[in-house]
């Protein structure tokens, strides 16, 4: 596995994480329910997504057939483009609420 590998592997499963958690726990932004539900999906098909692309990544390590491998890239093809999907919708919709100092403080 060279250092871009384990970069990419690493960003695309965790900034799915980062995305969900700044849609939970921004201060000054009220996210709809379906934004917090859809970052919840986002972050575990962030995590599925990393665990995929490594097994693809150490396929004839772990004996894996032809098949087997075709499926798993099939999948790993799948998620990302839920994950890109999901992710998307949230910034372009812009599903908040902006809460300024005053609601805050009641």
């Amino acid at each position: 596995m060279t250092p871009s590998d384990a970069f990419l592997l690493f960003a695309g499963a965790i900034l799915p994480s980062v995305l969900a958690a700044v849609v939970f726990f921004h201060r000054r932004r009220n996210y709809a329910a379906w934004a917090k539900w859809a970052s919840v999906v986002i972050a575990v098909g962030g995590v599925l997504w990393g665990g995929i692309q490594w097994t693809v990544l150490h396929w004839r390590d772990l004996d894996l057939s032809r098949n087997t491998y075709y499926l798993l890239v099939g999948h790993r093809g799948f998620v990302g483009g839920l994950i890109v999907g999901l992710s998307l919708s949230i910034l372009i919709a812009r599903p908040y609420q902006s809460t300024d100092a005053a609601t805050r403080a009641l």
